[in-house]
């Protein structure tokens, strides 16, 4: 069983997602999963099922708006009717119509809705509902795993492989600890594009922060590992890593253990702000209408960050191999 720095990084993973068969299976060590189950390539590409959306959307702003209509319970509470009012209404709002493509309408009832415009006020404000409610999540995330990390580093002092990346460690936690203060309040007041652009603001001081340290190199790493869409391959690497945590702690290794749990950590957490961003790239464009520039400004600066964290897990994994 954990105890000491070890339970206490752990405690935010308490409850176990469905895992593959025979990957994750129960045992001493499913404090190790996270509360989500992250989302991997095959499963980002069933997001993408339901519909082609409109020529001159990119492929990123397509899994942007599915990687959102996922977050919102894989529907936006919209009739048939209201798609129907909405494509009529916004037919040249490329990116509203897109973002419709990924939904999956309820059937309804035949007859009037209501005006177009209160429509799409609604659509706004259930996913500006959506994302305060994940940076709430995320934010307490962060300082979580922050606080895990550092625990980390500690333990990993005295292990031949791992010693040499303690200071990464600790000045990553740092930066994710400072992220997750910054976006855990926010609320945009109210107004659903103000939250987006707080969200974007936290992460650009994030990449502040990051310049001229050594953390520049894991952006660079991390890069690398997105596939061509943006998308996080997280899913098996991340159940390989909880499986090599409980591993290693049922053996007594420690520092290896408390490493793999960095692993696990931060490929969950980069998950989840990546589909915290979506939701603000998803507001940004909705917002903005008509011949947006799509979801690309506010997630360009996201998965750079993100990259931090997958060239972080991916530093940890190798030194561990």
């Amino acid at each position: 069983m954990m105890t000491g720095i070890q339970g206490s990084f752990l405690r935010d993973f308490s409850a176990a997602p469905r895992a593959p068969q025979g990957v994750a299976e129960q045992g001493p060590m499913d404090q190790f999963v996270p509360s989500e189950q992250p989302v991997g390539e095959v499963r980002m590409r069933d997001l993408l099922r339901f519909a082609v959306p409109p020529s001159g959307v990119s492929s990123r702003d397509r899994a942007a708006y599915a990687s959102a209509v996922e977050t919102m319970g894989g529907h936006l509470g919209l009739t048939q009717a209201d798609h129907k009012t909405l494509k009529q209404a916004y037919g040249g709002d490329l990116q509203l119509q897109a973002f419709l493509a990924q939904d999956k309408p309820k059937a309804g009832k035949a007859g009037p809705t209501q005006p177009a415009g209160d429509i799409k006020q609604g659509l706004i404000q259930r996913v500006g509902d959506a994302l305060r409610s994940q940076c709430q999540q995320v934010g307490e995330k962060c300082l979580k795993q922050a606080a895990g990390m550092a625990d980390a580093a500690e333990a990993m002092r005295s292990h031949p492989k791992l010693a040499k990346l303690c200071p990464v460690l600790g000045a990553l936690a740092k930066g994710i600890s400072a992220l997750g203060n910054a976006i855990r309040g926010i609320t945009g007041q109210g107004d659903p594009k103000q939250m987006a652009a707080d969200l974007a603001n936290a992460v650009k001081d994030l990449l502040e922060l990051m310049k001229g340290t050594r953390l520049d190199k894991l952006a660079k790493i991390g890069s690398k590992l997105l596939p061509g869409l943006g998308e996080l391959t997280t899913g098996w690497d991340f159940y390989s890593a909880v499986r090599s945590a409980r591993e290693n702690n049922q053996k007594g290794n420690k520092a290896a253990a408390m490493a793999w749990s960095v692993v696990a950590g931060l490929n969950s957490l980069a998950f989840s702000l990546r589909a915290t961003c979506d939701l603000a790239a998803v507001l940004t464009a909705l917002t903005v209408g008509g011949a947006s520039p799509g979801t690309a400004p506010v997630m360009a600066t996201c998965e750079t960050v993100v990259g931090v964290m997958a060239g972080a897990s991916e530093l940890v994994a190798i030194a561990l191999e």
